[in-house]
């Protein structure tokens, strides 16, 4: 069997296509979210109470906020520092005394991080985009000659 002759502009039309398909599902999904967690489901960050008052109308790290969790209660925080963004820094609109629970997803949202708690250690990770309910295969660009 004789295969067709390798074609310079069916490889180009092959990846416009693809390009083109892959734009049109992004545009139908909407661009990815990170990943949400309910914090109030958590009854110990619910009775915790946080003054946040010394933290108001101020730009602070995540360190910031880690310590002042640790001195207003008897639970600590774990991370790898190389993987959540401690050097940046964020507006904090507090509001005096917070639920736990509250102070953690303003957080989680405007460093985009999560945190779960395991007994007294609250872990610290980047938030992982939302999967889709659906999921396409990562597309290979590469020329075929049955495309051509």
């Amino acid at each position: 069997m004789i295969s067709p002759p390798f074609h310079p502009m069916g490889c180009l039309r092959q990846m416009v296509l693809i390009s083109f398909i892959l734009g049109f599902l992004t545009v139908l999904n909407g661009p990815a979210k990170a990943e949400t967690v309910d914090y109030s489901a958590d009854k110990v960050f619910m009775d915790a109470k946080i003054n946040t008052a010394s933290l108001r109308g101020k730009f602070v790290k995540l360190s910031d906020v880690f310590a002042l969790v640790e001195s207003q209660t008897n639970l600590n925080f774990f991370y790898v520092a190389d993987r959540i963004p401690l050097r940046g820094e964020m507006n904090f609109e507090g509001a005096g005394v917070m639920s736990l629970a509250d102070l953690l997803s303003m957080v989680s949202s405007l460093a985009n991080v999560v945190f779960q708690r395991r007994d007294q250690t609250i872990i610290v990770r980047r938030a992982m985009p939302k999967s889709d309910k659906t999921s396409f295969a990562r597309p290979q660009f590469g020329c075929s000659s049955a495309w051509v």
